[in-house]
């Protein structure tokens, strides 16, 4: 995980067919990644969408 996606842990992701996930987004704060979420639902309610957060890390510090 680089240093940028450590700033922004939240994340809406795209679950797709075959059982993977796609990011779409990446945010510093949950009320972004809601935000975002709901107008992606507005524009595509087709889509299966999800807010979640990283807790990925690399090494320690």
């Amino acid at each position: 995980m680089t240093y940028q996606e450590q700033l922004s842990p939240w994340m809406v992701q795209q679950q797709l067919p075959n059982v993977e996930n796609r990011v779409l987004a990446r945010f510093r704060r949950r009320g972004d990644a809601d935000a975002y979420l709901k107008l992606m639902k507005e524009m595509r309610p087709s889509l299966a969408l999800s807010v979640i957060f990283s807790t990925e890390h690399v090494g320690s510090c």
